[in-house]
């Protein structure tokens, strides 16, 4: 698909798909903000929570302070670093939801250290082991309209996940602190969805390539999906395309 692209930054994409039933639109909930968080074991769930943390945060953030969070290392070039205070550290807050739930309910936790383990009004969701890339968890089957609880738990240092997962490890640091560092959200959509996307430049002959993943949960149809690139700044649609899938 061919485009005109003035200044590269300034492109953005959007789709929208022509369906033959309604399809819910996607709509993305943000659950940064303050949490309650508390310490403790990697399996038993704290019976109080009587600190908050911002998130995206470090731990270090907490108020009031909890003692000693990422201990300085005895030698820095020993790969195992560990807590001796405490194994894990657990985040706590409550959402809403209004209106029904979409056949599309996905939590992103984007990035934390060491380790992400998520319950969802008590169901388990499962668990994201790196720390530099989100964690995509599917939250069909246990988020609800109204009132939600959710819990993450994460590990108080490196040594919470196994050697093989990249996990900060440097000589010259003095202390790996732990948390929720990068946005947390619940996306909510019908289906067909859009799974992800890749946009790939070519400035010298004036196009970009558009690598889309889509996904559907239903019954198998055909769809049409438009493709609209538009100036960022402006607005204006520098280029569309319509193809049926």
């Amino acid at each position: 698909m061919k485009t005109i692209l003035a200044t590269i930054v300034l492109i953005s994409v959007t789709f929208s798909f022509a369906y033959s039933q309604n399809i819910s639109k996607r709509n993305t909930i943000s659950l940064d903000g303050n949490w309650q968080i508390a310490e403790g074991s990697m399996d038993t769930i704290p019976a109080n929570f009587n600190h908050t943390v911002p998130v995206p945060g470090l731990v270090s953030l907490s108020i009031p302070a909890f003692e000693n969070v990422g201990p300085k290392v005895n030698d820095r070039k020993s790969v195992s670093q560990s807590d001796p205070l405490r194994e894990a550290f657990w985040y706590r807050r409550t959402f809403i939801v209004n209106g029904e739930i979409p056949d599309v309910a996905m939590l992103k936790v984007s990035k934390a250290m060491f380790g992400t383990k998520v319950y969802l009004n008590g169901i388990d969701l499962g668990e994201h082991l790196p720390c530099f890339t989100p964690g995509y968890f599917d939250a069909k089957n246990a988020v609800k309209k109204g009132l939600n609880e959710i819990l993450i738990r994460v590990g108080s240092s490196p040594d919470a996940v196994p050697l093989s997962i990249p996990r900060g490890f440097d000589f010259e640091k003095e202390h790996y602190i732990p948390g929720i560092f990068d946005e947390v959200k619940l996306i909510l959509s019908g289906t067909p969805h859009i799974v992800r996307v890749q946009t790939i430049p070519d400035i010298i002959n004036k196009q970009v390539r558009l690598q889309i993943d889509l996904q559907n949960l239903s019954a198998a149809k055909t769809s049409v999906v438009n493709f609209y690139i538009r100036e960022a700044k402006s607005g204006k649609i520098v280029s569309q395309l319509k193809k049926e899938i």
